[in-house]
């Protein structure tokens, strides 16, 4: 047991450096473990602090505002012109050409409520919002604040990680719903020029295929891509190191890490969601 507890010590980075500690260093792939343990455990800190404490609740209020100030336009300017030109312009006239021009309101709005107004929009949050997040934890870290924080006794969990994480959460999910409703009220309306559908028809069926599960669904996936865009962005600029050029290196991994983590999750969520709800694959009306 005395073995074990040495090995198991060692491997969490609690005792003296061994042989092993610096073989497992040196191996490819064991800081990407280490930090995969890292955001795990941030994740369990920060779900604990927001459920058990409100001390975050003003300072997640003033994040959030400025998430959306950053964030609103660039998404909505991306995501509408993505949409008219690919579609309604392009794919509506294709679906047109083979008579089913009704069918692409209805397919606008599950392309957007299932793929495009998740990936579009968390990677812009990702791109503005995220690396700001983690730049910003990472000039503190390197300047030292986190550790006069600490000093003076302030909760560097409840004061700048908690608040930071609920914002992006809850703005990810907000803008998601307003780029799903912007951009399908826009298709709808560019539709009767582009390929010749009455708007009143498209807007019956689009609501024809609207259900609560659809929504619920994107809700929970939006909700928890949100919860990790800002776990990654946090636990990379508390670990950032070797200054400036650290810095600029742990906002790149985090811009990396949450594109590649949006498209996984959002396929691995949307086959499940589609295997456990078969219904939910075909376009009534």
């Amino acid at each position: 047991m005395g073995v074990a507890r040495v090995w198991i010590d060692s491997f969490r980075g609690r005792g003296p450096e061994t042989t092993l500690d610096r073989h497992l260093n040196g191996m490819p792939g064991f800081s990407s473990l280490e930090s995969a343990k890292e955001m795990a455990t941030l994740a369990g800190q920060v779900l604990r602090v927001t459920f058990t404490s409100k001390a975050w609740v003003r300072e997640a209020i003033v994040e959030s505002s400025r998430a959306f100030r950053v964030a609103t336009v660039p998404l909505l300017i991306a995501t509408v012109c993505y949409m008219l030109a690919f579609g309604s312009i392009l794919l509506g006239d294709v679906v047109y050409q083979l008579g089913a021009g009704d069918r692409t309101g209805p397919g606008i709005y599950l392309g957007l409520l299932r793929e495009l107004s998740t990936w579009i929009t968390f990677m812009v949050l990702a791109a503005i919002v995220g690396s700001a997040l983690c730049g910003d934890l990472g000039a503190r870290k390197i300047r030292e604040e986190l550790d006069a924080l600490d000093v003076l006794g302030v909760d560097r969990l409840t004061t700048l990680i908690v608040p930071r994480v609920v914002a992006i959460t809850f703005v990810g999910l907000v803008l998601s719903l307003i780029n799903l409703l912007v951009d399908t009220s826009a298709v709808l309306m560019v539709n009767p020029i582009t390929i010749d559908q009455p708007l009143r028809p498209q807007i019956e069926s689009v609501f024809l295929v609207m259900n609560w599960y659809d929504l619920a669904a994107a809700a929970i996936k939006n909700t928890l891509l949100g919860f990790f865009i800002g776990i990654v962005a946090c636990q990379k600029g508390l670990s950032a190191k070797g200054g400036a050029e650290g810095v600029g290196r742990a906002v790149g991994q985090t811009v990396v890490i949450t594109f590649f983590g949006i498209w996984l999750f959002n396929t691995l969520y949307n086959t499940g969601y589609l295997t456990i709800v078969p219904e939910a694959i075909g376009i009534r009306g």
